[in-house]
């Protein structure tokens, strides 16, 4: 039987995707719901072998190992705790993501 993890969103990855939507939105709402969508899609996945997506490029100099999935031209930033995989952050690709930036200080 695969092993199914439990997935959480923190409120800063919320905050995140509801300001990408609604950026999105603004001009094209179509297009923010299918983003919506993917995301959803993507999140749904985390639940069986999220270890298969790879590790992200930043190094943090500490042993918390962080991964990504690609959605568009976004990455979901998450974290494997035994059986649990937290998503912390949700951010375009093209931002290099900073220790500051678990704790909401970008």
């Amino acid at each position: 039987m695969i092993a199914s993890y439990r997935v959480r969103v923190a409120r800063l990855a919320k905050a995140d995707l509801r300001g990408i939507l609604d950026y999105i939105a603004a001009d094209r709402p179509a297009a923010a719901d299918r983003l919506e969508r993917r995301v959803a899609e993507r999140l749904k996945s985390l639940r069986h072998n999220p270890e298969r997506f790879p590790k992200i490029r930043e190094n943090f100099h500490t042993k918390l190992v962080y991964r990504h999935i690609l959605v568009n031209s976004y990455r979901i930033i998450f974290r494997i705790f035994g059986t649990e995989v937290l998503v912390v952050r949700i951010i375009h690709q093209a931002r290099r993501f900073t220790f500051d930036m678990l704790f909401g200080l970008d």
